[in-house]
Formats: structure tokens, C-alpha cells, sequence
């Protein structure tokens, strides 16, 4: 599937969309080059979910975790493994998988494919066009 986004709103519509066909324990792998919209889709996504506090880049922390206030999806795992080069087993990788009521968000997952559990995996990959919108896809990791 391919979305076209041109404003925040747009992102935000995107977003509901999203979670209408999201199941909690979904691994979401979220490619896209730097400055594309992968933080501000998780922030989308969270605002739909409820969480008030503010959604940040994981970039030096790696990971974050949000508890969300109501509904079937119980917690956000963000991860961003800009910085990681290699070694997942300290950083939560196995713990968010097995909450089986959450959602979990990886930044730059290049590195970590092997590592995400396909059958709960989907990708989105996020491009820039020349005219400063977005191009979404959603598929299959």
C-alpha cells in the first residue's frame, strides 16, 4: 500500500488508518533516510493511542518505552538503532518482542532484520519527494 502525505494532518489521518489495521504485537520496521518522518509517525501514532507525554527520537537512549492509557495496545517500544553497529541483546530487543499487547517501532532496523520475528513484522518505508511531501509504503518485512 502506498500513501502519499503532504501535511501533518495528512500524517495524522495516515496514522489512524494505521492502527485500524495494526494488532498489538506488531513489530513495525521503519525505514527512511534522515529527516524523513519516521520519529514524527511514532509521535502520530501515539497521539491517536492517548500518550500524553511528549514521543523523542531514541536516538542516544536507543529506547523508549510509553505506556498507553487505554485500549488493547498496552505499551510503545521505540527503538532507533542508529548508533547500534551490532550487539542487540542488551538494549531490550528480546523484552519488547514478548509483550504480545504492545506495539514496537524501529528506527534505521537495517542492522537488526534478522533479529525482528518476521511473522508479526511489517515494513514502512518513508520517502521524500522533490516537492517535500512524503511517499509512504506499507508492506510485508
Amino acid at each position: 500500500m502506498r500513501y502519499k502525505i503532504k501535511t501533518l494532518n495528512e500524517l495524522s489521518d495516515f496514522a489512524a488508518e494505521f492502527l485500524k489495521t495494526t494488532k498489538p504485537g506488531t513489530v513495525v520496521a521503519l525505514f527512511g533516510e534522515l529527516g524523513s518522518g519516521k520519529t514524527a509517525f511514532v509521535k502520530a501514532v501515539g497521539k491517536k493511542l492517548g500518550i500524553k507525554k511528549t514521543i523523542q527520537s531514541p536516538t542516544f537512549s536507543i529506547l523508549k518505552i510509553y505506556d498507553v492509557p487505554k485500549g488493547k495496545i498496552k505499551r510503545v517500544c521505540h527503538f532507533d538503532l542508529y548508533r547500534i553497529k551490532n550487539n542487540f541483546k542488551n538494549i531490550g530487543f528480546e523484552e519488547c518482542f514478548s509483550y504480545e499487547d504492545s506495539l514496537v517501532f524501529i528506527e534505521w532496523p537495517d542492522m537488526a532484520v534478522s533479529e525482528i520475528p518476521k511473522n508479526r513484522a511489517i515494513k514502512i518505508l518513508i520517502e521524500i519527494q522533490k516537492d517535500g511531501s512524503r511517499v509512504i509504503t506499507k508492506s510485508r518485512l
